[in-house]
C-alpha cells in the first residue's frame, strides 16, 4: 500500500473519531496496520480504541505492538503501563514505566505513575523518592494544571508524613 493510501486511511480515521464513529474507525486503523503491521500509530491508536470499550488485553497486545514499531517513544510504553495498571498488573506497570523512564527520565507522568504505584503497594521508601522527583520537576515547570496540583500537593504530605514517621521511628530506637 503506498503512502499516500495511508494517509487516507489514517485521515479517515481521525475524521471517523472526530465525529464519534468509532468503528469507522478503528475499521480504517485495521486497514492501516493491515497494510503496514509495523504501523505504531495505527497499532497504538487501536489500542487506546480497544482499551476505550475495556478490552484491556487487546489493548496491551495493541500498545506491545507500537512499542515494538517504535521502541524510542515512551509515550507508547506509558499506555502500555495504563493498560497494565488497569487489568491489576502491579509489576507489569512498573516493567512499562521503568522502560519509559529508560527512554525519558524527566518524563513527568511516568515518574507521577511511578510514584502512584509505590504508594499503592505499600513501598514508601520508593514512593518518596519518585514523589521527591516529581515534585521537583513540578518546580521547573511555568505551570501546572489544577489537576496535577492536587497531585503535587498529595505528594508534599506523603513525603512530609513519611519524614515525620521516620523521625519519630528513628527518635524513639535511640531513646536510652
Amino acid at each position: 500500500m503506498s503512502g499516500a493510501t495511508l494517509r487516507n486511511l489514517l485521515d479517515t480515521a481521525r475524521t471517523a473519531q472526530q465525529r464519534g464513529d468509532t468503528a469507522a474507525a478503528e475499521r480504517a486503523y485495521r486497514a492501516m496496520l493491515d497494510a503496514d503491521p509495523g504501523n505504531a500509530q495505527a497499532a497504538n491508536s487501536l489500542g487506546i480504541i480497544a482499551m476505550d470499550r475495556g478490552d484491556l488485553a487487546e489493548a496491551e497486545a495493541l500498545f506491545l505492538k507500537a512499542v515494538a514499531a517504535d521502541p524510542k517513544e515512551s509515550a507508547l510504553w506509558m499506555n502500555v503501563a495504563k493498560a497494565r495498571r488497569l487489568k491489576g498488573d502491579d509489576e507489569g506497570e512498573r516493567q512499562s514505566l521503568e522502560s519509559a523512564l529508560a527512554l525519558d527520565q524527566r518524563n513527568f507522568m511516568a515518574l507521577l505513575r511511578k510514584a502512584e504505584l509505590h504508594e499503592r503497594l505499600g513501598e514508601p521508601g520508593g514512593a518518596v523518592a519518585a514523589w521527591r522527583a516529581v515534585m521537583a520537576l513540578a518546580a521547573q515547570a511555568e505551570s501546572i494544571p489544577v489537576a496535577l496540583k492536587e497531585r503535587i500537593d498529595h505528594a508534599r504530605n506523603y513525603v512530609a508524613g513519611q519524614v515525620a514517621a521516620f523521625d519519630m521511628h528513628l527518635e524513639a530506637a535511640l531513646e536510652p
